[in-house]
C-alpha cells in the first residue's frame, strides 16, 4: 500500500514476563511453549504484520538455555525481518520505582549485555512491568536511547483527569504515547490543522501471554486457542483493508515528526502503574494485602538490606587490586540475583506463596554473593576475622571499629530516648492519628549529633494490626480486588487501613521521586486532578523522603524492619501516611522513621545517607 494511502497505523504492545509466577520454573516452561511460541509462529507465518513486544533479558537468557529454535525465531522477526519491535527496558520485571535510580541503571546495563549475547538489539520503546513509570525515568531514558513510552489512560487520568485526545506529548526531548489512540474524530475536534495527521489506535496493550492462548497461565488448560489466532488474523486483515498499517510505536511517532506535527507538552504527572484507580499505582505492591500470606514491606525491606550489602562489597572491593575474575563474576551474580528478587510480582496482584518465597529466596542468594566479595576483601585489606567494619557507600571508605567505636555506632543509629513533646517542641505539632493498630508501641529517641542544618528524631512503630470487625474485613476484600476508591465515611469507620497519617502544613506535594532521589518535586495539589478520582495518590519513595511542609520532613528507613511500604497522600483530608490496607492478622510491623526540619538540601542529603547510600557494617 502506497505511503500517500495510509489513514492511519494500528499499534500492538505484548508484554510477555517469564516471572508471571516468579519462582515456579514449571511455569515458566508453559509460558515460553504456550504462550510466546504461538505468538512467535503467527508473525513468522504472516510477514505483512508488525508489532512491539516487550520481553525482559531473563525471558531471553531462558529462552536461549532451554528453547533455542524459538529464540532463532525472535531474532529472525527483531534483527532480519524488522518485522517485530524489540521492546526491553529491564533484566527482570522489576517494580523499578521501589528503588534508588542506580538500580535501575544496572538493570539496564545487564539487560543490554543479555540482548547483546543473543544477538538481539532494543528499539527506542519504553513499556515497563505494569507499565511503571515517573519523570525520573525520563533523564534515563535519554541516557541510554529510549525515545517514547506508552502511558495507560488510567495513570495520565489519575493525575489530569479526562484528557482531550491529542497524538503524543513531549517533556525534555521525550515523546509519550497516551492510551487510547486519536481518531477521526478527534481530528475533527481539533480541526483543519490536524487533517494532515494519521490516527492511530491500539490493537493490543497488554499481558501477551493472553493474546493467543486460553486460561491463564495460572491455571491447567492454558494454551494456544485457534480461536483467538484467527480473531487476531482477522482484526490486523480488516485494518489493513481499512486503511490502517500495523506498524512499531516508535514508527509512528518518526511520522508525526515528519509531518511536523507539535507535541503537546506532558503535563504534571507523579509515579504510577497502569490501572491506576484500581491498583492504587504503587500502592498495591508496596503496603495493599490482597492474600493472608503477601509481605509487601518485608520483602521490600529485605532487597534494600541486601542493596546495602552489594553496594559495601562495592566498596571495599574499590581498595583491592587487582581483582580476580571470580570476584568481579560473584559481585555481578549479586546485582542479577537482587533484580530478580526486585520483581514485581511477589508483592502484588494475587501472588501466590511461591512468588513471595521467591523474592527472598533470589536476596538471599544475592546476600551470600555480596558476602562472599566482603570476606574476600576484607581478607586482602588485612581486616582481622570478627572484627566489626563500618562501610560508608557514599564516600567510598571503611573503618574498622574498635568496641567504642561500635558503641558510638549503636548509639548513634538508635538515638538516646526522647519523647513525643520534646519532638513536637522543636519541630512543631504533628496532629498524627493511629488506623486500627491493635497492639503498638510508639517510641521517640534523639540521635547524638543531628546532621548540620537538620533537627532530627528518629520515631519507632511497632505494631499489630488487624481488621477490627468481620464487615470491615469482607468490605475490604471486595475493596481490593475492585474499585479502590471507597467514600470517605469508609475511610474512617470500617477501613481496614493499619499504620498514621500526619496532617499537611500546606497544600502541596512535597517529596523525592522515583530515580530522581537528590532533587525534591514541590507541586500544589491543584496542579493534578486525584481529588477527582480516588483522592489519594501513593509514592514508593526509595529515598524515604517526603514533606510536610514547614520545612518539616518524614524519612522512612527503608533499610529498618518492614519500613519500605508506600506513602499516602490523601489530598482530600490534606494528609501524608503510611498506611498498610488489609494486612495479615498477625502480621508485625516494626518502622522507623526520622522527623527532620530544616533545609531542604539537607533533608535530602539525610536521606540519601540513610537509603541510597548507607552506612553498612560488615
Amino acid at each position: 500500500m502506497p505511503v500517500q494511502e495510509i489513514r492511519g497505523y494500528s499499534l500492538s504492545l505484548y508484554h510477555f514476563n517469564i516471572q508471571y509466577v516468579a519462582g515456579d520454573v514449571a511455569k515458566y516452561h508453559v509460558l515460553a511453549t504456550k504462550s510466546f511460541r504461538p505468538f512467535l509462529d503467527f508473525y513468522i507465518k504472516y510477514p505483512q504484520f508488525k508489532a512491539s513486544c516487550e520481553i525482559q533479558g531473563h525471558f531471553i537468557a531462558f529462552l536461549g538455555r532451554y528453547y533455542r529454535d524459538d529464540l532463532v525465531k525472535l531474532v529472525e522477526l527483531v534483527m532480519k525481518r524488522k518485522q517485530v519491535e524489540l521492546v526491553s527496558v529491564h533484566y527482570s520485571d522489576q517494580i523499578y520505582l521501589a528503588y534508588p535510580r542506580r538500580d535501575m541503571e544496572e538493570s539496564i546495563r545487564v539487560n543490554d549485555e543479555t540482548l547483546a549475547r543473543y544477538g538481539l538489539r532494543r528499539g527506542g520503546t519504553f513499556f515497563a512491568q505494569e507499565n511503571f513509570f515517573g519523570p525520573g525515568m525520563i533523564p534515563l531514558m535519554k541516557e541510554h536511547g529510549y525515545k517514547v513510552a506508552l502511558l495507560n489512560r488510567h495513570y495520565l487520568r489519575h493525575y489530569q483527569g479526562e484528557l482531550p485526545a491529542v497524538p503524543y506529548y513531549e517533556r525534555d526531548g521525550v515523546y509519550f504515547l497516551p492510551g487510547g489512540g486519536f481518531t477521526a474524530r478527534d481530528k475533527q475536534r481539533l480541526g483543519t490543522t490536524y487533517d494532515h495527521v494519521p490516527e492511530v489506535g491500539y490493537d493490543y496493550w497488554g499481558d501477551g501471554e493472553l493474546a493467543f492462548t486460553k486460561g491463564s497461565n495460572y491455571l491447567p488448560g492454558h494454551g494456544p486457542s485457534e480461536a483467538k489466532r484467527l480473531k487476531r488474523l482477522a482484526l490486523y486483515i480488516n485494518r489493513h483493508k481499512s486503511g490502517f498499517k500495523t506498524e512499531f510505536c516508535t514508527t509512528y511517532i518518526d511520522k508525526l515528526l515528519e509531518l511536523g506535527v507539535k507535541p503537546e507538552p506532558l503535563p504534571p504527572v507523579l509515579d504510577g502503574s497502569w490501572n491506576y484507580p484500581s491498583y492504587g499505582g504503587v500502592y498495591l505492591w508496596m503496603g495493599r494485602y490482597r492474600l493472608p500470606w503477601e509481605k509487601d514491606g518485608h520483602i521490600r525491606t529485605h532487597t534494600f538490606v541486601t542493596r546495602g550489602r552489594i553496594l559495601a562489597a562495592e566498596t571495599l572491593l574499590s581498595h583491592v587490586k587487582p581483582v580476580p575474575w571470580n570476584i568481579t563474576k560473584a559481585l555481578k551474580m549479586a546485582w542479577r540475583h537482587l533484580l530478580l528478587a526486585e520483581v514485581s510480582d511477589s508483592t502484588g496482584q494475587t501472588p501466590v506463596p511461591v512468588e513471595v518465597e521467591y523474592s527472598f529466596m533470589e536476596s538471599g542468594k544475592a546476600r551470600n554473593a555480596a558476602d562472599s566479595v566482603i570476606a574476600w576483601a576484607r581478607g586482602q585489606l588485612g581486616i582481622a576475622p570478627g572484627a566489626k567494619v563500618l562501610v560508608d557507600c557514599k564516600a567510598k571508605g571503611y573503618q574498622v571499629l574498635d568496641d567504642a567505636g561500635f558503641r558510638d555506632l549503636v548509639w548513634a543509629e538508635t538515638g538516646k530516648a526522647s519523647s513525643l513533646a520534646d519532638l513536637e517542641r522543636d519541630v512543631g505539632p504533628l496532629n498524627a492519628s493511629a488506623w486500627n493498630v491493635k497492639r503498638g508501641r510508639l517510641s521517640v529517641a534523639k540521635p547524638p549529633e543531628a546532621p548540620k542544618g537538620l533537627v532530627e528524631y528518629y520515631v519507632y512503630f511497632d505494631h499489630v494490626g488487624r481488621p477490627s470487625r468481620v464487615l470491615s474485613r469482607i468490605l475490604g476484600i471486595a475493596r481490593s480486588n475492585g474499585k479502590f476508591g471507597y467514600h470517605a465515611t469508609y475511610d474512617k469507620h470500617f477501613s481496614n487501613f493499619v499504620g498514621f497519617t500526619v496532617p499537611l502544613r500546606q497544600d502541596r506535594i512535597i517529596a523525592s521521586l522515583a530515580l530522581d532521589e537528590t532533587n525534591v518535586v514541590d507541586h500544589s495539589i491543584g496542579d493534578f486532578k486525584i481529588q477527582e478520582t480516588i483522592g489519594k495518590t501513593f509514592l514508593p519513595l526509595p529515598n524515604g523522603l517526603i514533606g510536610i511542609g514547614d520545612g518539616t520532613y518524614i524519612i522512612k528507613h527503608n533499610l529498618h524492619g518492614n519500613t519500605h511500604v508506600a506513602a499516602t497522600i490523601d489530598v482530600r483530608d490534606k494528609a501524608v501516611g503510611f498506611l498498610q490496607d488489609n494486612p495479615p492478622s498477625k502480621m508485625r510491623t516494626e518502622w522507623k522513621f526520622s522527623i527532620v526540619k530544616g533545609s531542604r538540601q539537607a533533608a535530602i542529603d539525610r536521606a540519601n545517607e540513610i537509603n541510597v547510600w548507607p552506612k553498612v557494617l560488615v
